[in-house]
């Protein structure tokens, strides 16, 4: 049992870390031919590529599983099949599958793991529980308050609310305010503070994994873009002022690691920079663009696929080679 949960998280952090380079790696391509609301969908394939541990595995001589042979490393100690040597000789299960160590090594695996997602897991939850706490409820319940100088933004995975400053009338203009609103309204349709959740888990899981503290970070750019397209979509006109609003009011903000804020801690300057050229893109690209990221991301996770050692007894096709190695002791003879 505790193999084979050690083996199936080995696995799911090599499938992930295929599916999040992939995405990294086509991100700019996508903003520019698809558009950011495209680039922020492909998101969902890293979570989605999990589906692959479902698949049959790949085979050892697939040239993709070769292109991927750095992390695409055998699972953990089980019954291990060995190449065996002469006709037809069958194999018995590795004796390292029968000695206690294997499980001691899982163990010794889990245990850290266990204790980095509890950490960093606790560790969010405070953060957003502090800054639940320093939200000022409104009689009616909507909007809800936080004081001033914070940034407007939205919070609650089921049932998003929105979050207002007290200076929000008096620091913002009128038109100011109204695309501040328009692009919250964004955050709460699209349930971005649930995807917050989801993508937060999927970090505690990976805490040990440099990739994932870059995807998460980039993917909550990407989202912060991606409203920003569909704001200016419909307000086409107006993203100069925009562009002026975020290159104004960006500063670093410690908020509620699933909440969506405005600007939040996303740097404004790479929103400004999509704001001047491709933002919306072609929306002839944005299908075919997506499918092709989705068929790289699902190839490069099945190929990163760890192969899991088969049990049982193994027969090796006649004339295959067979390195053992022998101690032999002083005295004793030698037999073939």
């Amino acid at each position: 049992m505790i193999d084979a949960i050690a083996s199936f998280l080995f696995s799911a952090a090599c499938v992930l870390a295929a599916a999040m380079l992939t995405v990294l790696a086509l991100r700019r391509a996508m903003h520019r031919f698809a558009g950011a609301e495209v680039a922020h969908t492909a998101w969902l394939l890293v979570p989605l590529s999990l589906l692959v541990l479902a698949l049959p595995q790949p085979p050892a001589d697939d040239p993709a599983r070769q292109a991927f042979s750095l992390i695409a490393l055998p699972a953990a100690p089980g019954l291990r099949a060995a190449a065996a040597g002469g006709s037809g000789v069958p194999m018995a299960p590795d004796a390292a599958a029968a000695d206690p160590g294997s499980r001691v090594s899982s163990v010794s695996l889990l245990v850290p793991w266990a204790l980095g997602t509890l950490a960093l897991g606790g560790w969010m939850w405070r953060r957003h529980r502090r800054y639940l706490g320093g939200l000022l409820p409104r009689p009616d319940g909507w909007p809800w308050r936080i004081g001033a100088g914070g940034q407007p933004g939205v919070f609650g995975a089921l049932r998003p609310r929105l979050v207002l400053p007290l200076d929000f009338k008096s620091r913002f203009e009128v038109d100011d305010r109204r695309l501040i609103l328009a692009h919250e309204r964004v955050h709460a349709r699209r349930c971005d503070p649930l995807w917050n959740l989801l993508a937060a888990a999927l970090l505690a899981a990976q805490w040990f994994n440099p990739l994932a503290w870059w995807a998460h970070a980039v993917f909550r750019r990407d989202q912060e873009i991606s409203c920003d397209a569909a704001v200016l979509r419909r307000r086409p006109r107006q993203a100069s002022r925009y562009a002026r609003l975020l290159a104004r009011d960006a500063q670093s903000a410690a908020g509620s690691p699933v909440a969506s804020h405005w600007p939040g801690r996303h740097p404004a300057v790479e929103r400004v920079a999509m704001l001047r050229g491709h933002l919306l893109g072609r929306a002839v690209w944005r299908l075919p663009v997506l499918v092709a990221v989705a068929a790289g991301a699902f190839g490069a996770a099945h190929a990163a696929r760890p192969v899991d050692a088969p049990g049982g007894v193994v027969e090796a096709p006649a004339g295959a080679p067979f390195p053992m190695p022998l101690r032999v002791e002083a005295g004793a003879p030698v037999r073939p």
